[in-house]
């Protein structure tokens, strides 16, 4: 492994404002305590390593592209912690080597390394970017790789979202419906055998208005899946 890749910002960027970074990693001056440890540390619970973060003190930057790769730039930024909890930006610029100075992965600080990935997968679904005028479904994933969202889009506009528990299963959580405005309509509660236990109602603006529940004085059986295209 020879690069990996960060999220970081750059204003002219027309994915959201975000960027890909491509850092290439420095022999004797990257600590890569964190690809060995951390992986072994999570390998019980990783079903696959596309999304898991890493830590990295040290780097060359290679390439800086939009989410969509149409655009290249010179230079991103980036914010993050130091160990003291007060936000630090570093410009990151193309062709330049970086280092982190107080990074301390002895310290177990993940706050003061810069986080990156392996793919550039990690990255996107990191960033959860939705394409102008989308239509289809978009998975987002847990980093050890177990689905925490899957949402439908129609034209840009978010219609259903499905979120899901960080269990064996990875079983059904929420299912939540929006309106055309983007706010909620529906939202449907499941337990970890996905048997559906209330449904919150909202107002036309979003507003919660009322919480039924479902285990009292209903089957829960009796109430079908929200359609995700509805």
């Amino acid at each position: 492994m020879e690069t990996v890749y960060a999220l970081a910002n750059n204003t002219q960027s027309k994915t959201n404002k975000k960027v890909i970074v491509t850092i290439k990693l420095l022999k004797d001056q990257t600590d890569m305590t964190s690809f060995i440890e951390d992986i072994e540390k999570y390998r019980h619970n990783l079903m696959s390593d596309f999304y898991f973060e890493y830590k990295i003190n040290a780097g060359k930057i290679v390439k800086i592209t939009s989410l969509d790769g149409h655009q290249v730039f010179l230079n991103a930024s980036i914010n993050f912690r130091k160990p003291t909890k007060q936000t630090e930006n570093i410009t990151l610029t193309l062709n330049d080597y970086f280092q982190i100075k107080h990074y301390d992965y002895a310290e177990k600080s993940h706050d003061s390394a810069l986080r990156v990935f392996k793919y550039k997968l990690g990255v996107l679904n990191h960033a959860k970017y939705v394409p102008l005028k989308f239509s289809g479904v978009l998975y987002y994933y847990l980093q050890n790789g177990k689905i925490d969202e899957k949402n439908y889009y129609n034209n840009g506009k978010l219609l259903t979202k499905y979120c899901y528990y960080n269990n064996k299963f990875n079983t059904l959580k929420t299912a939540t419906e929006y309106s055309d405005n983007g706010h909620p309509t529906n939202r449907y509660f499941f337990d970890i055998d996905e048997n559906m236990t209330k449904r919150q109602i909202f107002r036309s603006d979003g507003k919660l208005f009322n919480t039924v529940s479902l285990q009292d004085e209903f089957n829960a059986t009796e109430y079908k899946m929200p359609s995700p295209l509805s």
